[in-house]
Order: structure tokens, then sequence, then C-alpha cells
């Protein structure tokens, strides 16, 4: 055992307690004004708004909103990055996580309030999120797991395999139906 072993203070063996210096007064005032514009934001955020209100149809359709956008954003900087860009696949990934949460959400609101969103609405948001799933897929699968995932998708939703094998027959480029 040597000193460092019997020092209560030290935070661990062979190393001495460290406290971080006093920033900077610069530093400090611009750490209090992050704290205050990320307060502001906070504070002026719809969805932070209709929560406040504690009308839970207001919030749903708020977050509805919000997440729709985030996911229409995503498709926009998707449809930027090249196929093999490194970041391509974790937006992909992010996109079809949007989608699944605007599904949710409009599916919570029509059970709230069955008058909204109107039920083409639902089915229009089923849809986006089926074909960017498909349109991830294809991405990342080989041509034979995409049938099998496709194959998969149909049998789970009889509307959509309609849909899809209808725009199937009528691609030029063989069944391969771009959704960017």
């Amino acid at each position: 055992m040597d000193e460092r072993d019997m020092d209560p203070a030290a935070d661990g063996p062979g190393r001495p307690v460290q406290v971080a210096r006093r920033p900077s007064e610069r530093r400090h005032r611009r750490i209090i004004e992050t704290q205050e514009a990320l307060h502001r934001h906070v504070v002026a955020d719809p969805v932070v708004a209709a929560a406040a209100l504690r009308d839970r149809a207001e919030t749903l359709r708020q977050v509805l909103v919000e997440t729709s956008v985030e996911a229409a954003a995503l498709a926009w900087e998707r449809s930027q990055q090249p196929s093999h860009h490194r970041e391509f696949a974790r937006i992909t990934s992010r996109r079809v996580t949007a989608l699944v949460q605007v599904a949710r959400v409009a599916i919570a609101l029509h059970q709230l309030a069955p008058e909204e969103p109107a039920p083409a609405t639902i089915e229009r948001v089923l849809r986006s999120l089926l074909d960017a799933a498909v349109n991830a897929a294809r991405d990342v699968l080989p041509a034979s797991d995409l049938e099998r995932f496709t194959d998969a998708l149909n049998r789970r939703d009889p509307i959509a395999a309609a849909q899809r094998e209808a725009d199937r027959r009528r691609a030029p480029s063989g069944g391969v139906v771009s959704q960017k």
C-alpha cells in the first residue's frame, strides 16, 4: 500500500481528485446566454404550448404536424445524399422512425377524435410509411431478400399489396418504382 491508497479524497488508485476550474467570465456569460436561449426556445415551441393546454387532441395535432415536418425534412436530406454516403443509412433509418411516429400519432388522434384525421389521411400516412420501408429495403437488401420482404408486407396488408402490384405493372423499369 502506498500513501495514495490511504487518501480518502483519491478518486481511484493513483488518481488524484481533479476540480474543474471556474469558467472565465466570458465563458460563463456564454453558458448563461445559451441556457437562456434554450429556455426561450422551449417556451416558444408549439408542441410545448399545446401540451401546456392539457388538450390531448390539440397536443396530438401539433405533434403530428411537427413529426411530419421532421419526416419531410429527412426525406429531403436523404435525397441530397448519394446512396454510398456514410450518412445515407442513418438518415433513412431516422426517416422510417419518424414515419412510424407519424402513423402512431395519427392513429392515436383518430382514436381520440374519430373525425380527425380523416381515414384517407391515415391511409396516406400508412402508405408513406410502407413505401419508405420498401425504399429503404431496396437500398440495402439484395433482390431475393427484397422480394421476401415485400411479400411479407403484402401478406400483412392486402390493400397495399394490390396498390404495389398495380404500381409494379405501370412501372416502365421492370417493376421498380422510385419514391424519392
